[in-house]
């Protein structure tokens, strides 16, 4: 899932996205055939410009447990996926999205800051990050993922965006700690076991 880049240097024709040629770029956001790589890693902190000119943070192999992702870099699948060193992450403005699984199983979070740029939060985003206790979706987000807070057993409280019209499958699932949900503004969908087992629920 973190193959991100593909340098061809075959005859093959392989493409991004395409699940030929053994799915070797079916997760790519680069596929080039040029001498050196396009991921560059500063103080640990590991992004790559897509071929569509999008920057995207890949991951972190640092030490530090606070990290700033930088300003126009959405946040790629799998990212941070069990990271278990990070305690606050700052998403700087001008991301647009925050990929599945991206910070799935990092258990030592405490803050995640995402900015208002942000329109989609990933299905199982924030799975499992159970010291999570506060988190602010941003009046740009339209969607949320299935599974996307799943198991965050530390979260108390979650205000629900105007602009979000769809809260995917157990989004919210096992939130044990979760008392109180405000959804505001148009949501045409809620889906199945959204709040599955957040049995200190108290209003919605």
């Amino acid at each position: 899932y973190s193959l991100a880049e593909v340098i061809n240097k075959s005859a093959l024709n392989i493409k991004k996205g395409d699940y030929n040629n053994g799915y070797v770029a079916y997760y790519a956001l680069t596929v080039h055939q040029d001498d050196s790589s396009r991921i560059v890693n500063t103080d640990g902190l590991v992004t790559l410009v897509a071929d569509d000119g999008q920057n995207y943070c890949l991951g972190y192999d640092g030490t530090n447990t606070e990290i700033v992702i930088p300003e126009n870099c959405n946040v790629n699948q799998y990212a941070f996926y069990e990271n278990t060193n990070l305690k606050e992450v700052t998403i700087s403005d001008g991301a647009t999205s925050i990929g599945k699984y991206a910070f799935c199983g990092c258990t030592s979070i405490t803050s995640v800051t995402i900015p208002e740029s942000v329109t989609k939060i990933g299905e199982s985003a924030f799975w499992g990050c159970e010291n999570l206790k506060l988190i602010t979706i941003p009046e740009g987000v339209t969607s949320i993922g299935n599974g996307a807070f799943s198991y965050c057993t530390s979260l108390t409280s979650v205000v629900i965006p105007e602009g979000v019209t769809k809260i995917g499958e157990s989004a919210f699932c096992g939130c044990s700690s979760l008392t109180s949900v405000v959804i505001n503004g148009k949501i045409k969908k809620i889906e199945y076991c959204t709040f599955e087992d957040c049995d200190a629920l108290e209003s919605i």
